[in-house]
C-alpha cells in the first residue's frame, strides 16, 4: 500500500473542524489536571512553575476549542472558506465546441445495506455531480459519459445513468482510482488530446483542474453543487451556528488541505509552473554581468 496515500488519509482526519475541536478540548483538559495533581518527591523549580501556568494554559485551549468550533459552524465563515475556491471557475452557462467527452468525479459513496436503492448508495454530492453530467450529456448526446472511482461508487452512477437513458455505449468507467490524483493518472490515455468537460463540486474543482493539467490534460471546468453566496452583507442569521455549516466547512478544510498537499507533492501544474519559474528568474538574477561595456560613460 501506497505509505503517502495512507499518510495523507490519517493527516485528513485529524485536522477537520471536529477533530481539531477535539484535540484542542483534551489537551486543554490534560493541562488542568495536570496543575491540580500533586507528587511525592519535592518537583523541580522549572517544573512548579510549568505547573503553575498549565491551568491557564487549559483553559485557553479549551476557550480556544470552542471559539474555533463556533466560527467552523456559522454560515459567514463556511461560505467565506468555500467561496475562496468556488470563484475560481464560474458556472459553465455555455459550452463553445462540442464535448467528445464529460467526465463526472464521485464525491464518496454510503455504506448502506445490499437492498438500499441505487440512490441512496452514493453521496448527496456524488448525486448532484451526476445529475449535471447528465443534463449536460442530454445537451451533448453525442458525447461519452465517464466515471471514474471506486466500484462502489461507480456502479450506481453507471445504473442510475441507465436508468435515466443514457446508452450503455454513451457510458465508460474506470475503477482503480481511489482518489483525486488517481482520476487524471487512469484518464491520460482516454482524455490525451480531446476535449471533454470536468464536472465536479466548486470547491472540489480548483484541486480537481490543476491535478488534471498537471497530466498534460486540458479540462473545461463545469462547476456544480455551488455553496458561497454572491451578498456580502452579514446579517444575525449567518452569526448562528448550525451543523450543515460545520459540513461546509469541512469540506472546505478538506479541499484547502488537499490543494496544500498536491501543491507540496508537485502534483499540480500551476504550482509547479510557478516554482520553474521563480528559479528561472532567480538564475537570471544570479548570472554575472559579461558586459564589456563601461558601466560609467567617461
Amino acid at each position: 500500500m501506497d505509505f503517502w496515500f495512507v499518510f495523507k488519509k490519517i493527516t485528513a482526519i485529524g485536522l477537520t473542524p471536529i477533530s481539531i475541536t477535539l484535540e484542542l478540548v483534551i489537551i486543554g483538559l490534560l493541562l488542568v489536571g495536570f496543575s491540580r495533581g500533586t507528587t511525592r518527591k519535592k518537583p523541580h523549580p522549572r517544573w512548579l512553575w510549568f505547573k503553575g501556568i498549565s491551568g491557564d494554559l487549559g483553559g485557553i485551549m479549551i476557550w480556544t476549542a470552542a471559539a474555533f468550533l463556533y466560527f467552523c459552524s456559522i454560515e459567514a465563515v463556511a461560505y467565506g472558506l468555500n467561496g475562496l475556491l468556488e470563484k475560481k471557475y464560474p458556472v459553465l452557462e455555455t459550452v463553445t465546441s462540442e464535448p467528445e467527452y464529460i467526465v463526472v468525479l464521485p464525491g464518496g459513496h454510503r455504506y448502506s445495506n445490499e437492498h438500499a436503492d441505487r440512490n441512496s448508495k452514493i453521496q448527496r454530492k456524488t448525486f448532484v455531480r451526476l445529475m449535471k453530467g447528465i443534463e449536460y450529456w442530454r445537451q451533448h448526446p453525442d458525447s461519452t459519459l465517464v466515471f471514474s472511482g471506486l466500484p462502489s461508487e461507480v456502479r450506481p452512477m453507471r445504473d442510475i445513468s441507465k436508468e435515466m437513458g443514457v446508452p450503455t455505449e454513451k457510458i465508460f468507467t474506470e475503477t482503480e482510482a481511489r482518489d483525486t490524483k488517481d482520476h487524471p493518472r487512469y484518464l491520460k490515455g482516454l482524455l490525451a488530446g480531446k476535449s471533454f468537460l470536468l464536472v465536479t463540486s466548486g470547491n472540489h474543482m480548483p484541486r480537481a483542474v490543476g491535478l488534471f493539467k498537471g497530466q498534460g490534460l486540458a479540462p473545461t471546468p463545469a462547476p456544480t453543487d455551488l455553496h458561497y453566496s454572491t451578498n456580502s452583507t452579514v446579517t444575525l442569521r449567518q452569526l448562528i451556528p448550525q451543523g450543515r455549516y460545520l459540513l461546509i466547512t469541512d469540506e472546505a478544510f478538506h479541499e484547502h488541505l488537499g490543494i496544500g498537499w498536491a501543491a507540496l507533492r508537485q502534483q499540480i501544474q500551476e504550482r509547479n509552473e510557478a516554482r520553474v519559474a521563480f528559479r528561472k528568474t532567480e538564475a537570471e538574477i544570479k548570472q554575472p554581468v559579461t558586459s564589456n561595456s563601461s558601466i560609467l560613460d567617461l
